[in-house]
């Protein structure tokens, strides 16, 4: 069932690399994210407890723009998590080794609730 109605080809081949870190204090909530992602395709690199956050954040480097192939994954992120803030930070990328970092905040359970998700 994953095979066919979760994973994702084009987010699998571009190795978009994750780490998913949870500041939204809600025990294994970035066990659940990573699972979820690795599902879709993502290649999830690591899993942190950061301090409390209050708003999710999709955190992104400057080098992605040398990667096109990476564009559809980071789309489809940010439609996964449309009420997270998107920002850039090269030091923060780099540090997690990571493409990308996911960081969970208390804003989450309320944003998904709304959807319907």
């Amino acid at each position: 069932w994953a095979e066919t109605k979760i994973q994702d080809e084009q987010v699998r081949q571009s190795g978009l690399t994750v780490v998913v870190q949870n500041g939204s204090e809600a025990q294994g909530e970035a066990n659940r994210v990573a699972r979820m992602l690795r599902l879709i395709g993502y290649a999830v690199r690591n899993i942190d407890t950061v301090d409390k956050q209050s708003n999710t954040k999709i955190v992104l480097g400057s080098s992605r723009a040398e990667k096109p192939e990476i564009a559809w994954a980071v789309a489809r992120l940010q439609n996964l998590y449309p009420h997270a803030e998107v920002v850039e930070d090269d030091s923060a990328v780099q540090k997690a080794r990571s493409d990308v970092v996911l960081i969970l905040g208390q804003d989450g359970a309320a944003a998904f609730a709304r959807t319907g998700r």
